[in-house]
Formats: structure tokens, C-alpha cells, sequence
């Protein structure tokens, strides 16, 4: 049994599970979609995770990892880029999820901001194996009291404070006696002096913990600024080389052999052009993309950039197209053979035909798609007499897909081995001074090319899913409600 019909055969169990830890379902990695998935090798082991990093930094991270039946134990610990495996906290121990399942459950605190990951160590009847599953650890929410809450310890605080102060009071008037002198107005002295001590001591927690609030909004994750601008066909990037904490990141690693993955999306009239493009880096600072024949309009523009350190980013933005723009290609603007581009209506229904002849459809079974499920997004291409259709690797994978909220509230870039970044993972697997262990994606000789992914909250979808044949990138469009 494969692992992602294992992961299918446990999600009940794996979903009650989540439930009962209280995993949060609206979360954020890419645009509006946090969950790291991997599904590779870790050892002799094949492995699916799903990470959910905490939008607060220190927090935990909450790890579900599908196995091979003969796997009997999963640890679990928090690798920093910065310090690699010295002086790393020791492994946890996952729990499985019921008996009989292949399947097991955790969680790792991550108490430093910056460019993290999670290894997984596995052990069973063939040994161990590990893999280095990459997770930011950035902090995206500030999470407020609730004013309920507030009330009733504020109450309680004026109650402490006073208790204290009564406390003082008494002591120092029972400690001269009954017959000495003035005790009342020695009493009263000893609350003026220590209500005042009390209130200085109030006002410097204040300031001190105002100080902790701001520090931690300053180290609030902000993706870079990313202005696109377009001049006669070529769609210029001015992309911040410093990190997110105002650090200087030291450049950029190609991730899938390209150093930016963009994507275009014609907001209006409604997603109906689409292009997957691979700038190349501007003598000026920042990156160039010769701009292929979409029709005009205004785009949404997602940037996929991996930072020297394994900090995996989604930079967004807009740009608007005035007219269908090839200039800057016809004036011999450097294209890359891996750029692609689609645009039209898409026709209804779970299959789609490609511009080759071929088609794809989208296996989707009959369970309905819900929010929060690992879910495999499974598409099998066929040529045009029915048969099977032979892949060939698109930048090292079987296929690549991005996904689309309608509201643009939700982008993610998917690959057959998750959404972790290749590049991400290599940082680290050289961190640790270790070989990788990513795997591209075996090519399915029967034309079916599967993604792991879990759609983070309900709506209504857009699906591109790319392949290539005989050297040319085939595009099926899909749309979808997820419950």
C-alpha cells in the first residue's frame, strides 16, 4: 500500500486527532496556507508529513506523519539553520494515532525566530532513516486578551494589591505594640509608602512589558516589498534582498534550477489567464521577465523566492498588462524554456482537454474536497487515442501545480513531494552536512501525477496543473468548491 492510500485509510483517525489538539485550520506558508507537506523517503521509510508551524513565536509546531506499516517509532525535534544540530533539543517521541494505523503524532517547540525545520526520525523493521522537513519559524499573528478575561484579572490583581498592602499595614503597626504611640498614623504612613511602592512597580511592569510588545512586532514576519512595473514588454521585479528582520539574507537560492518562480493571474474578469515564468536577475538590482502574449488587464502576481539561509518566501503584488505583450521577446529578451502561459475559459466538468489533444481529469472520487483533510490531488493525462500519455520531467518533477482561491486569499505552489522548498531542504541537508534525501518525483509511466495538500479553509478554488510532453508544458485548468 502506498503512502498517500495509507494517508487516505487514517484520515479519520488523523482528522478526530487534530480536533482533539485543537489544530487551527486557518493558517499561513505561501499565501494564506502555512501546512508544510513533504511525502519522500526518510531512510528505507516512506514518509508523508504535515507540519502546522504556530503563528506565534515561541509556540509549537503540531507534526502528523504517515508511514510505512513496519515503521514502530517516529521522534520528532526543531533544527535552527543558525546553530544546525549542536545544542538542538533533544527528540520527542510522536504518538500514533489509534492502533493499527500507520500513522503518528506530535509536536516541537519552536522558541527562536528565523529559518527552521523539523526532523523526522523514523524506526522500524529495516532500520532508521531521517529526513529535514523545513518549517519557518515566524511569528504572523499577535494574539490579544480577551476582555472577559482581562476584567477578571485585573479584579484579582486589585485584590493582590490589596491583600499586600492590608499585610504591611498590620505588621507594622503589631510590631510597636499596642501602647507605643500614633500606630494609626504609623499605619497610615506604611500604606501611602507602600500603595506608591506598589504603583512604581505597576507602571515599570507596564513599561517592561510594553517594550516585550514592541520587540515582537518588530520581529512580526513582512514579506518584502514587491513593486512590479512593466516597460515595453518586460515586467521589471525590485525584489528587498534583506530578510524579513531587516537582515541582509546574502542573495538567493535556485530553487528546481530557477532563482524565482512567478506567477501570473488575471484578477479580471475572473483567473481566466494564467503564466508560470522564471525572471532572470537585472544587471539593475532586482529581476526581468520578458512578458509573453497575455491578454491586458490587472494581474495578481506571487513570487516564490528561497533566501540563502532556507527561508522559503511568497512575495505578492499586481502589475497591469495594457495590451498583449511580446516586444521585449521579439527584440531577443532572454525567455526561459520553462516559461508557460494559458489563458481562456475553463470548460466545466473533472476533465479537461490539453492544447496538444491530450486531456486530463482530475480523479477527485466521491467524498467531496473538506477543509483541513490531507488530501490527494490526483490527475492522470491521457493522449489523444486514449492511451496513457508519456511525462517528461518538468524542472525535476513529475508536474507542478499552483492553486487559487477566488478571493485571492489562498495561493500555494504544489509539487509531487509536497510544498517544502527543494532548495530550502538542501540549505539544510548542507547545513548538517548531510546528503539531502529529496527526491524529484518518480515519472508514473500510466500518466498520473498526484500533490499532496490540504485546503485550508472553504471556498471556491482554481486549479493549474502542469505537465510536459514531447517538450512542451501542458496546462489543465480546474475549479472546485471545498466544503
Amino acid at each position: 500500500m502506498s503512502a498517500r492510500a495509507r494517508a487516505r485509510r487514517a484520515q479519520p483517525a488523523a482528522l478526530a486527532l487534530l480536533l482533539v489538539l485543537g489544530l487551527p485550520v486557518l493558517a499561513a506558508a505561501h499565501v494564506g496556507s502555512p501546512d508544510v507537506f513533504f511525502d519522500g523517503q526518510a531512510g528505507p521509510y516512506r514518509v508523508m508529513v504535515q507540519v502546522q508551524p504556530p503563528d506565534v513565536v515561541p509556540g509549537t509546531a503540531r507534526v502528523l506523519v504517515h508511514s510505512d506499516p513496519d515503521v514502530q517509532e517516529v521522534a520528532l525535534r526543531p533544527l535552527y539553520f543558525e546553530t544546525g544540530r549542536e545544542g538542538a533539543a533533544r527528540p520527542d517521541h510522536a504518538a500514533r494515532v489509534s492502533a493499527g494505523v500507520p500513522a503518528f503524532a506530535g509536536q516541537v517547540w519552536l522558541m527562536e525566530f528565523g529559518s527552521a525545520s523539523v526532523e523526522v526520525e523514523v524506526r522500524g523493521g529495516r532500520g532508521s532513516g531521517r529526513v529535514v522537513v523545513p518549517v519557518p519559524a515566524l511569528a504572523t499573528a499577535r494574539r490579544g486578551m480577551q476582555r472577559g478575561l482581562g476584567l477578571v484579572l485585573a479584579l484579582l490583581g486589585l485584590a493582590l494589591v490589596a491583600g499586600a498592602v492590608a499585610i504591611v499595614r498590620a505588621g507594622a503597626v503589631d510590631a510597636i505594640g499596642a501602647d507605643a504611640p500614633v500606630p494609626g498614623r504609623r499605619g497610615r504612613n506604611v500604606v501611602l509608602f507602600t500603595g506608591a511602592l506598589v504603583a512604581l512597580s505597576l507602571v515599570g511592569g507596564q513599561r517592561w512589558w510594553g517594550a516585550v510588545d514592541r520587540q515582537y512586532l518588530r520581529h512580526m514576519y513582512r514579506p518584502p516589498p514587491l513593486a512590479p512595473v512593466v516597460r515595453d514588454g518586460v515586467l521589471h521585479l525590485a525584489v528587498d534582498t534583506r530578510s524579513w528582520d531587516e537582515t541582509h539574507a546574502g542573495g538567493f537560492l535556485p530553487d528546481h534550477g530557477k532563482l524565482m518562480h512567478l506567477f501570473l493571474v488575471r484578477a479580471e474578469p475572473g483567473d481566466d489567464a494564467f503564466a508560470h515564468l522564471h525572471p532572470v536577475e537585472s544587471p539593475a538590482g532586482g529581476f526581468d521577465s520578458a512578458l509573453p502574449p497575455l491578454p491586458g488587464g490587472r494581474y495578481r502576481v506571487f513570487a516564490d523566492v528561497v533566501r540563502a539561509d532556507g527561508l522559503a518566501e511568497t512575495l505578492t503584488g499586481e502589475a497591469v498588462l495594457r495590451a498583449p505583450a511580446a516586444g521585449a521577446v521579439a527584440r531577443g529578451f532572454p525567455v526561459d524554456p520553462d516559461d508557460s502561459w494559458h489563458a481562456g475559459p475553463v470548460a466545466p466538468g473533472p476533465t479537461q482537454a490539453l492544447a496538444d489533444g491530450s486531456t486530463m481529469a482530475w480523479e477527485q472520487g466521491a467524498a467531496p474536497l473538506t477543509s483541513g483533510a490531507l488530501t490527494e490531488l490526483r490527475f492522470t493525462v491521457k493522449d489523444a487515442a486514449g492511451r496513457p500519455a508519456a511525462l517528461e520531467p518538468y524542472m525535476g518533477m513529475a508536474g507542478h501545480a499552483a492553486v487559487l482561491r477566488d478571493d485571492a486569499s489562498v495561493f500555494v505552489h504544489l509539487h509531487p513531494v509536497g510544498t517544502v522548498s527543494m532548495a530550502a531542504q538542501d540549505a539544510f541537508a548542507r547545513r548538517m552536512g548531510e546528503a539531502s534525501g529529496m527526491q524529484h518525483g518518480a515519472l508514473d509511466a500510466s500518466g498520473v501525477v498526484s500533490f499532496p495538500y490540504s485546503f485550508p479553509r472553504p471556498g471556491r478554488y482554481r486549479l493549474w496543473v502542469q505537465v510536459k510532453r514531447a517538450g512542451a508544458v501542458q496546462t489543465g485548468v480546474f475549479d472546485t468548491a471545498v466544503n
